[in-house]
């Protein structure tokens, strides 16, 4: 799979969130698709992030100091600190409590 960028705002914009994963492997390919409905179902379509396969493009994990994926990284503008989730992001829960800045963002869109 490609690495897939689409209209991610910038962290002078809002919130830049990206998908670390592994190809095809099963917490990879969850963490895909739970990620996918979750941003579907709790904000609007405009809302995007980019997946970045480590096994294509190792260089940008090694750079990022991501070691395990699954792992979505979360950057809030103007902020040059992040937050990473680790695994499949089968616990709605934590998103939740990680996300409500986020789901401001979408709002003021």
């Amino acid at each position: 799979m490609n690495d897939t960028t689409t209209d991610i705002p910038t962290r002078d914009q809002g919130y830049t969130l990206r998908l670390f994963y592994a190809g095809d492997e099963p917490n990879s390919s969850r963490a895909r698709a739970n990620l996918q409905v979750y941003i579907r179902k709790r904000f609007d379509d405009s809302f995007s992030w980019e997946e970045i396969d480590v096994l294509e493009t190792p260089a940008i994990a090694l750079q990022e100091n991501i070691l395990v994926t699954p792992t979505l990284e979360i950057f809030a503008a103007g902020s040059s600190s992040r937050v990473l989730v680790f695994g499949s992001l089968d616990n709605k829960d934590i998103l939740d409590s990680i996300l409500p800045l986020v789901d401001d963002h979408a709002r003021q869109r």
